[in-house]
């Protein structure tokens, strides 16, 4: 089974391509459509995985920590077979680490959308926050805001202090 990134990126590009009931405009945008394709991380790289590593995922997303046997017992494989796959799977950026779940040990969360200013690259500004030690998937967005992204403190005292310092980051309205 293809992933579904590259499915649809195969899809798309194969049928501006070679469709005869493509209008002749979709036809001359394909080298766009093609950037798009590549450049879009969320669609470059697609790695092959079957119905057995899906189920894999699954699980894992259940229980990041089930062992190796136990997966191995619920997909009908051997231990070590399942091993590789995982392994392919890291090797494949598929899945990256454990989760942290940091509000059983107190921690605080906030969503945090912050607006810029026009005159200061945003991709600066996203560099900074990204610096903050408890700053996580911080994004350049669309709408009324430029960047979004989730801080992690220890308490509503850090949560502030860590949000003026953010507002202090040049640029940031």
């Amino acid at each position: 089974m293809l992933h579904k990134r590259r499915f649809l990126s195969n899809f798309w590009v194969g049928a501006l391509r070679y469709s005869e009931s493509v209008p002749p405009s979709v036809v001359r945008n394909e080298e766009k459509v093609r950037e798009f394709l590549t450049q879009n991380p969320y669609l470059k790289g697609g790695m092959k995985v079957d119905h057995i590593d899906e189920r894999i995922l699954r699980l894992l997303k259940e229980n990041a920590r089930m062992p190796y046997v136990k997966l191995a017992k619920k997909v009908g494989l051997s231990e070590g077979a399942v091993r590789r796959r995982i392994e392919k799977l890291i090797r494949g950026g598929v899945v990256e680490k454990f989760t942290i779940v940091t509000r059983r040990v107190g921690y605080v969360s906030a969503f945090v959308l912050v607006r810029t200013d026009p005159a200061v690259p945003t991709s600066e500004i996203v560099r900074e926050i990204r610096k903050l030690e408890n700053a996580r998937d911080v994004c350049e967005v669309a709408g009324p805001y430029e960047v979004a992204f989730i801080l992690e403190e220890s308490s509503i005292d850090a949560l502030n202090n860590a949000i003026e310092s953010i507002r202090a980051i040049r640029g940031v309205i």
